[in-house]
């Protein structure tokens, strides 16, 4: 049987190399610790971890915040006539996202999905752009039913 560290690697395929940095097991191991959270508790272990479906939902779900966090610095700009668009990867990522989310969502006690929108200009001037805030509650993360 294939650990759950395999599928993360074999889910993200290329995007590994493409959107993690340099020693990215480190992301890995994070994405699969956090998915353990998720799934129970700080103590389940991935053995404990026994409905496989829940399991790779929430991988993908972990997973796809994850690649959200490492994209988070990157920016639009233009230089010497060229325009450089690196917000298509937040939105390809964010579209992952969201998508994972909707499939697990059985799994998951989403409270509430904020959607915000800054941006700056050269001059440092809030103009317009999107980004999206998902806040998750996992009751076994803090012990009890949200109040």
């Amino acid at each position: 049987m294939a650990t759950l560290n395999a599928y993360i690697t074999s889910y993200l395929g290329g995007l590994v190399a493409q959107l993690l940095p340099t020693g990215s097991t480190t992301a890995i191991d994070l994405i699969e610790s956090e998915t353990l959270v998720a799934y129970g508790n700080s103590d389940t272990t991935e053995a404990q971890a026994t409905d496989k479906i829940k399991l790779h939902k929430l991988a993908n779900v972990e997973t796809w915040k994850r690649m959200l966090i490492e994209s988070s610095a990157s920016f639009d700009f233009s230089v010497d006539g060229g325009s450089y668009k690196t917000s298509q990867i937040y939105d390809f990522l964010n579209k992952n996202y969201t998508n994972a989310l909707a499939d697990a969502s059985e799994y998951l006690n989403v409270v509430e999905v904020v959607q915000h929108s800054i941006s700056r200009d050269l001059t440092n001037t809030v103009t317009s752009a999107s980004y999206v805030v998902n806040i998750n509650y996992f009751e076994d993360r803090v012990g009890g039913a949200f109040q």
